[in-house]
């Protein structure tokens, strides 16, 4: 009887250690995407049907190898390329870029491989950036050219923001993070809002009458400031709304505008006033641009592209050097908890996300004043040309 009470303690503690080396293996696997690295561990368990021990270890290492490869060839499929498509997707639509996948997979470098009591582990990991066999080689293709960074919309002026150079920057972070977004009227023409992703969390909604977009800001975002806004309870119209009659008793703080005197240009050459006045308008000495994208829901890609409120494209592998891009990414990703932003510099940019896009919700959204500042200060620092850029998730 004690012999048998024995033998059910020591089951009971073998059962409970298989079960936390399997919890920890399983919490050190799949996609990390701060370290661009796919991990699996394959497991093998040593067959009875052999003659010795060496036999049955070398047929476990054997099963453990496959248990990896279909671990890997099952996350490298969900992983999110883009905001509209996965690696399994591209895969089935081009046989190229199939092989391709299937021979980055098959070339997964092991790491660690090792015995157990009753099988074999073998640990596997395959680089998604950073070298030749990495997975971006296999679903990026290289543009046939670069896009040059659009320009500012002249008719909006850059956000100030609210820290100096001599700010923490994790200081800044808290600032940005604590800023109030207040969603006005948005031009529901472009196309960018049939996926644009909005928590209401962050959408106040005071019961003034709606206001029409202005040509000083045509994202109808700002900050801070208790402005109308769209109701989302209304249908989308392309065409604009119209201003509400107000109360005469009852005051309505207005945005100061100024009626722009030559249509906005995003892309077009500049005249040298602008050039002249995006120059006077510079801060000057960013390391790089931190997003702020945390409680929106973003989504990690492997091509992430930052966008404007009014469905411009700011920043994307297309615009970028395709062989940095291959080398680290469009992007790092970091959580809020443990917040590693080394990559966008002492001295970065930090700027809110108001929303983002993409079927796989991959793509941050800024608004056109947030926007233009990027791009106002990329062209006198180059961090976004460096791809010194951190997305907050």
């Amino acid at each position: 009887m004690k012999i048998l009470k024995f033998s059910s303690v020591l089951a009971a503690i073998f059962a409970v250690f298989v079960f936390s080396t399997a919890s920890a293996l399983a919490a050190s696997t799949g996609v990390d995407w701060s370290n661009r690295m796919i991990t699996v561990v394959g497991i093998g368990f040593d067959s009875t049907d052999v003659q010795n021990s060496s036999q049955a270890k070398m047929l476990a290492k054997r099963a453990a190898m496959s248990d990896a490869y279909r671990q890997l060839a099952e996350i490298v499929d969900g992983v999110s390329v883009t905001s509209e498509t996965t690696v399994k997707k591209m895969a089935t639509a081009d046989d190229v870029i199939k092989t391709r996948v299937d021979t980055v997979i098959k070339g997964a470098r092991i790491i660690d491989e090792k015995p157990t009591t009753n099988g074999y582990t073998v640990t596997m990991q395959l680089p998604m950036f950073g070298s030749a066999s990495s997975l971006a080689n296999a679903v990026l293709e290289r543009p046939q050219q670069k896009i040059p960074f659009p320009n500012p919309v002249m008719s909006v002026a850059p956000t100030v923001p609210s820290y100096n150079s001599k700010t923490p920057v994790q200081k800044r972070i808290e600032i940005v993070g604590q800023m109030n977004i207040t969603m006005q009227t948005v031009p529901m023409s472009s196309t960018i809002y049939s996926n644009l992703i909005i928590p209401l969390s962050i959408i106040n909604l005071p019961t003034t009458p709606k206001a029409t977009q202005t040509p000083q800001n045509p994202s109808g975002i700002i900050y801070d400031a208790p402005q109308t806004v769209y109701d989302n309870n209304q249908p989308a119209k392309t065409e604009t709304p119209k201003v509400a009659e107000q109360p005469a008793t009852k005051h309505v703080e207005q945005v100061p505008t100024k009626p722009a005197e030559q249509p906005a240009k995003k892309s077009a050459e500049l005249t040298a006033e602008e050039k002249a006045n995006i120059k006077e308008q510079t801060i000057g000495g960013y390391t790089g641009l931190i997003v702020d994208c945390r409680g929106l829901g973003l989504q990690p890609v492997m091509s992430p592209v930052i966008e404007n409120s009014d469905g411009d494209k700011i920043y994307g592998h297309k615009n970028l050097d395709y062989d940095k891009v291959m080398e680290i990414g469009v992007a790092d990703y970091s959580d809020g908890e443990t917040i590693t932003v080394e990559r966008a510099g002492d001295n970065p940019l930090v700027v809110k996300a108001v929303g983002v896009e993409g079927i796989l919700m991959g793509n941050p959204v800024l608004n056109v004043a947030d926007s233009n500042r990027v791009l106002i200060e990329n062209q006198s620092s180059g961090f976004l040309n460096e791809l010194h850029v951190v997305f907050l998730n």
